[in-house]
């Protein structure tokens, strides 16, 4: 249960890297289309 417990985080952190990622990638690729707009 504690090597569960600790590999926990491990994913968290991993996951959270990758949706900041693809919230940026999707951000600057795609938004950026309508940013000059503003």
């Amino acid at each position: 249960m504690s090597n569960e417990e600790r590999q926990a985080p491990g994913t968290l952190h991993k996951d959270s890297c990758m949706y900041i990622y693809q919230f940026l990638l999707f951000f600057f690729g795609w938004g950026v289309a309508d940013l000059p707009d503003i």
